[in-house]
């Protein structure tokens, strides 16, 4: 198969095109939001973030600056090799439960424009490959954390296409992963926006089971049901803030223990898998900053209030608060408790710079509204099937894209000869 295949650089059957520089007066709470570089991350988009502008920009601009559904976009701008989370390069395809979005200057996007010769679903598995990924980031000038690649050098590329007829079934076997991960990522939506309401219905508006007969009672945080409290972040356990070990020795880094930094945390009620991790060596030189499974990790520097969970044994770099909890019990309420604390973090954490900064003794100090024990371990009862099963959606989705992964580049090289292979669903059941 590798002999049928056409070598070509990238900009003869694409364009590379940077995003357009919008002025910062021009963002908005409301309206059409934007994509960043840092909504950009390896494989997926994330605008949970996303600023935004007045939706005229979307009749204003041209076409090109119009992301829809499934569009290639890149992150011109980022950090050197070394930082796999944020490194300059990283490809994702816009998915298609995403609203029409406008694209920023140094957020790039890759239009196909010889569709005889290029299947665009295929394009995106060449790019979103690790190898390419370097490659693009080796052309990067810049400082460390401050990396630039320009369109034309993405479009000097050299890809290798085969027929029309076997990209697009390479396409359809690897998308068919991508739609099984979505199809997760729908579920575990549902079940935590199910989890969220019951905990809001009770805990934010007092609406919990038996609320027609207690009375209502003033606090410092205003009216709470009789019997509940106020209590703060370090009452439900030991906080812990993480540390990086030094990076002069790069012994102190491998596969030994994941070590979580905030992107690792983005989307994701669980921190299945990191974009870096220590290895033994490095985690026993800060050994009282190792984390068990079920702490809260709490994002309080830079991005602050994005919170996740530890599956296994794990440290965090400094810019993350975590809790080990003394009581297991209090997993399910802490977690969409912390996260309501999400603007009281950034404006506790604002100190005239531009980077939000929640220090420890801050974090710890952070006042929550604690329900009764038995209103709490009914909803433990409740919450605790859902959150398990998220647990299971997650790692199923993190084997699922270990396989992707696995396969990708073995067929995008030929070496696995696509006509043998079965349908798509064969392969993922299989």
């Amino acid at each position: 198969m590798r002999s049928n295949r056409t070598q070509v650089r990238l900009n003869d059957v694409a364009d590379v095109i940077s995003g357009y520089a919008f002025p910062s007066k021009e963002f908005k709470e409301s309206g059409t939001p934007v994509v960043k570089i840092s909504n950009i991350r390896v494989g997926h988009m994330d605008m949970t973030e996303s600023q935004r502008v007045s939706d005229e920009f979307v009749e204003r601009l041209h076409p090109k600056y119009v992301v829809k559904a499934n569009d290639i976009l890149i992150s011109l701008t980022g950090s050197h090799i070394s930082q796999p989370n944020s490194v300059v390069g990283r490809v994702a395809r816009y998915s298609s439960k995403l609203c029409t979005a406008l694209l920023n200057q140094r957020a790039g996007k890759i239009i196909v424009t010889d569709f005889e010769r290029c299947d665009p679903n295929y394009l995106y598995w060449i790019l979103v490959q690790k190898s390419v990924r370097e490659q693009i980031a080796s052309m990067a000038h810049g400082a460390a954390n401050q990396a630039n690649v320009s369109p034309s050098q993405v479009g000097s590329l050299q890809i290798f296409l085969p027929k029309i007829a076997t990209q697009r079934r390479i396409a359809s076997i690897l998308s068919a992963y991508d739609d099984l991960i979505e199809n997760n990522m729908r579920r575990i939506a549902i079940l935590e926006e199910m989890a969220r309401r019951i905990y809001e219905e009770w805990f934010v508006r007092f609406r919990f089971p038996g609320h027609e007969q207690v009375k209502m009672m003033e606090s410092e945080l205003g009216m709470i049901p009789e019997g509940w409290q106020v209590q703060t972040v370090a009452d439900f356990g030991k906080v812990i803030t993480g540390k990086t070990p030094s990076k002069s020795d790069p012994e102190n880094f491998g596969d030994d223990v994941p070590f979580i930094k905030t992107p690792d945390m983005h989307g994701n009620l669980f921190c299945i898998s990191t974009g870096e991790g220590l290895s033994a060596k490095g985690a026993e030189s800060q050994k009282g900053k190792t984390l068990p499974e079920n702490s809260l990790c709490v994002s309080c520097i830079g991005t602050a209030g994005v919170v996740s969970i530890t599956t296994r044994p794990a440290q965090t770099n400094q810019q993350i608060n975590a809790v080990v909890l003394n009581e297991q019990h209090n997993r399910e309420f802490l977690y969409f408790a912390l996260v309501g604390l999400k603007e009281t973090i950034n404006l506790y954490g604002a100190n005239g710079a531009t980077m939000v900064n929640l220090n420890k003794s801050k974090f710890e100090g952070l006042k929550i509204v604690y329900g009764d024990s038995p209103t709490v371990d009914h909803y433990h009862t409740l919450a605790f099937s859902f959150f398990e099963e998220i647990r299971v959606l997650q790692l199923k989705n993190a084997n699922l894209r270990a396989t992707r992964d696995l396969l990708l580049p073995k067929l995008i090289s030929g070496e696995l000869d696509v006509s043998s292979l079965p349908e798509p669903e064969e392969v993922i059941t299989a």
